[in-house]
C-alpha cells in the first residue's frame, strides 16, 4: 500500500513507520514526510535537523505557498511513505517520457516527478529518520565536470513544477535560483577538497562551470553569478597554491 526506502548507512526511529502510516491512513494522503536528524560519522555529536512543518493538504498546488520550507525534505527519497498506486502512475509516465539517468540529484528528480502525480501531502514536524554524513560519500567525493548539469536539470524541473501550480512567484523564483547557486558552490568545494585528483581535472571542473553560458544567464537573474565567479576564482587559486 505504501513504500519507503532506507540507505544502508542510515537508520530509522523505531516508530517511523507507525507514525507515518497513521498519518497516511488518517488523511488518505499520497505521500507523508517526516523530519531528518543529520549526524557526522566522524563526530556523532555534530548534528543538524531538517524538519517539515506539521501540515496536511488535499490541494497539491498549495505546496507552492511554502515551497522553500518543504523543499529540503523533498530532495531525498528517504524519510517518507509513498502511496504505491501513485508511484505506479509515476513509473508508467517515466516509461513513456524517458529521462537520462542521473548520478547525482536522482532523488530530487524522483520526488519532483512524484509531486506531479499526487494530489495530497502531509508533513510531520518530528525527526524520525537519521542521516549519516560521510566525507567519502559519493555526493561529497565524486569529481565529474558534467555533474553540475544535473543540478541545472533540477532547477528546470522545479521551475516547471511551480509553473504548473501557478506558483512561480518572485519568492520561489529566487529560492530555486539560490538552490542552484549553492549546488554549483558544492561542486566547486568538492573540487577543492579532492586532493587525490590531479590539479588539471579539479580546475577543469571549476572552469567548465564558470564558462557555461546557460548557467550564467540563470544565475544573473539575481546577480548570483558574480558571487559564483568569485567563489570559483578563489577555489582555483587555492588549488594552484
Amino acid at each position: 500500500e505504501y513504500w519507503c526506502m532506507l540507505d544502508s548507512d542510515d537508520y530509522l526511529h523505531r516508530d517511523f513507520i507507525k507514525e507515518l502510516y497513521h498519518v497516511a491512513k488518517e488523511y488518505d494522503v499520497d505521500v507523508v514526510v517526516a523530519g531528518t536528524e543529520m549526524f557526522s560519522e566522524e563526530n556523532p555529536e555534530q548534528k543538524g535537523l531538517r524538519c517539515p512543518p506539521d501540515f496536511y493538504t488535499k490541494e497539491i498546488t498549495s505546496l507552492g505557498d511554502f515551497y522553500p520550507e518543504i523543499y529540503g525534505c523533498f530532495r531525498p527519497i528517504w524519510g517518507k511513505l509513498f502511496k504505491v498506486s501513485v508511484l505506479k502512475k509515476k513509473l508508467e509516465y517515466n516509461k513513456i517520457n524517458l529521462k537520462h539517468l542521473m548520478k547525482n540529484g536522482a532523488d530530487t528528480i524522483f520526488c519532483i516527478d512524484f509531486l506531479k502525480h499526487c494530489s495530497s501531502v502531509a508533513g510531520i514536524n518530528k525527526p524520525l529518520h537519521y542521516y549519516r554524513i560521510r566525507k567519502n560519500s559519493i555526493y561529497n567525493s565524486m569529481i565529474d565536470k558534467k555533474r553540475y548539469l544535473q543540478y541545472i536539470r533540477i532547477y528546470e524541473d522545479s521551475r516547471s513544477l511551480l509553473q504548473s501550480w501557478d506558483k512561480l512567484n518572485d519568492k520561489n523564483s529566487y529560492f530555486i535560483t539560490a538552490v542552484l547557486y549553492h549546488s554549483m558552490k558544492d561542486c566547486i568545494d568538492i573540487a577543492i577538497n579532492a586532493e587525490k585528483v590531479s590539479y588539471k581535472d579539479r580546475i577543469e571542473v571549476i572552469t567548465t562551470i564558470l564558462e557555461d553560458k546557460k548557467l550564467r544567464e540563470l544565475l544573473n537573474y539575481r546577480g548570483l553569478f558574480i558571487t559564483l565567479l568569485d567563489d570559483g576564482l578563489k577555489a582555483i587559486n587555492s588549488i594552484v597554491n
